[in-house]
C-alpha cells in the first residue's frame, strides 16, 4: 500500500473535511493522459481505494495503454481501541489518507482505443468514496 517514507511528526491534528469545500489551486488540469478522473466533491481516499482504482484500471485497460496516479496519501488518521477511557494520549497511526478538494485529478490514463480508456475510468469511478467525473484533454 502506498504511504510515505517518513513524516515530519508521528502524528498531526485531526483532519477535518470541512475546510477543504475550495477548489483545487492546481492539479485540475491534465498533464500526462488523455482521459482523467476529476473528484466532484471533497472526502478522504485511503491506500487501499487508490491501489483498487489503479488495479481496476489497468485490468480493463488490458496492456494497451498507461495509467498515472495524481494523488498520495500523507495525512495521518489515528484511532484509539474500543471502550479505552478519556485521556492518556491521542491514540495509535490507524492509517494514511489523501484529501480531495473538488476539480482534483486523481488519475489518468490513455490508450491505443479511446473507448476502452472511457470505460475502464467509469468502472474504476465506483471503487472511491467520492463522486468523480471522467474529463477529457483539451476541453
Amino acid at each position: 500500500m502506498l504511504k510515505p517514507v517518513k513524516t515530519k511528526f508521528v502524528k498531526y491534528h485531526k483532519l477535518s473535511v470541512k475546510g477543504i469545500e475550495r477548489k483545487a489551486n492546481s492539479s485540475y488540469s491534465l498533464k500526462f493522459g488523455l482521459y482523467g478522473l476529476q473528484s466532484i466533491e471533497t472526502g478522504l481516499v485511503t491506500p487501499q481505494q487508490i491501489e483498487s482504482l489503479r488495479r481496476t484500471v489497468v485490468k480493463n485497460l488490458a496492456g494497451s495503454g498507461r495509467v498515472w496516479i495524481r494523488v498520495f496519501p500523507d495525512k495521518v488518521v489515528t484511532s484509539k481501541p474500543k471502550e479505552v477511557r478519556m485521556g492518556r494520549g491521542k491514540g495509535s497511526l490507524k492509517t494514511f489518507v489523501f484529501k480531495t478538494k473538488v476539480g482534483r485529478l486523481l488519475i489518468e490514463a490513455t490508450s491505443r482505443d479511446p473507448e476502452v480508456c472511457k470505460k475502464a475510468l467509469l468502472i474504476a469511478a465506483t471503487k472511491l468514496p467520492i463522486c468523480c467525473q471522467l474529463v477529457k484533454k483539451g476541453l
